[in-house]
């Protein structure tokens, strides 16, 4: 593809890695076993330290060094309450703060020398409700999530910066219905997100004269709505369960492959696929 001769490439590197991780909970239980408040703190400390030296047919190319550091602050607090046997509310909330920092250290045979620095910081905070209902042969549980998050990314190198800030809801559903004590037929729809991670958008990544990695700092995360039907039947000896799912994810985060007139192999990512996904199971025991 690139008419290039056979060549040996050759790297030497290895991978230091560090975490440190702190947990605290607390929970406080109410007369009723099932009426309390939780608060759970996480703290999270990570960092890698990836050095390489590279060489084609013997011959020293460069030296590098990638460095990346990630903080992750988590605070949940949730609280629930059984009203009675037909009513359980829950409600909470959590905030996570995370900062990620990646330096890029190269150095060539000329003894020329460059540090390259991106900066990621996000706050996210989500608010939640749900409730379960019981109408004796039929269940129902409903609920909805809030989400508000604010991003912003800093290429030292380029001086760009990017901000981003994403509000939304996420609305469940779950249905349960129980005809006789033999058969159970559940129905559930929810919507999920799946938000870009750093190697999207983190610039300065393992690269050399054939390969290069094209962040998109900009990426929109992917939204996935959910559909699951099930039925189940019980009877003596016998037992029969089938299920069926539906999937549909928008903004679908793709990876993107191209070769350039110089023969240097580059991936990107953008927000242009659009997913459906189905689903069915079936099995029977005896």
């Amino acid at each position: 593809m690139t008419n290039n001769s056979d060549f040996i490439y050759t790297r030497n590197s290895f991978h230091d890695h560090k975490t440190v991780n702190y947990t605290l909970n607390y929970r406080r239980n109410f007369k009723n076993k099932n009426h309390y408040i939780e608060v759970d703190y996480q703290y999270s400390d990570n960092d890698n330290f990836l050095p390489a030296k590279d060489f084609e047919d013997a011959i020293f190319l460069f030296e590098e060094e990638r460095i990346n550091k990630n903080k992750l602050n988590a605070l949940a607090l949730d609280y629930a309450l059984h009203l009675n046997d037909k009513l359980k509310l829950e409600t909470g909330f959590a905030w996570n703060a995370r900062n990620l920092e990646s330096a890029y250290f190269l150095k060539n045979t000329q003894n020329q020398e460059s540090l390259d620095t991106f900066i990621y910081d996000e706050n996210l905070l989500g608010v939640y409700a749900l409730s379960t209902l019981n109408f004796n042969k039929l269940n129902l549980q409903i609920g909805l999530r809030y989400e508000s998050l604010k991003s912003k990314s800093e290429n030292l190198t380029s001086l760009e910066t990017t901000n981003l800030t994403f509000s939304n809801f996420f609305p469940s559903i779950h249905a349960s219905y129980t005809p006789d004590e033999n058969q159970t037929i559940n129905i559930g729809f929810s919507r999920r997100i799946s938000r870009p991670n750093f190697r999207h958008i983190n610039p300065f990544q393992a690269r050399n004269q054939y390969f290069e990695w094209i962040a998109n700092p900009s990426l929109q995360p992917e939204f996935s709505n959910n559909l699951e039907t099930n039925y189940q039947l019980n009877k003596g000896v016998f037992n029969f369960s089938t299920s069926f799912f539906y999937r549909y994810r928008a903004d679908v985060i793709e990876r993107l492959q191209e070769i350039d007139n110089n023969g240097v192999l580059k991936i990107s990512f953008d927000n242009i696929g659009e997913k459906h996904s189905y689903g069915i199971e079936a099995s029977v025991g005896y």
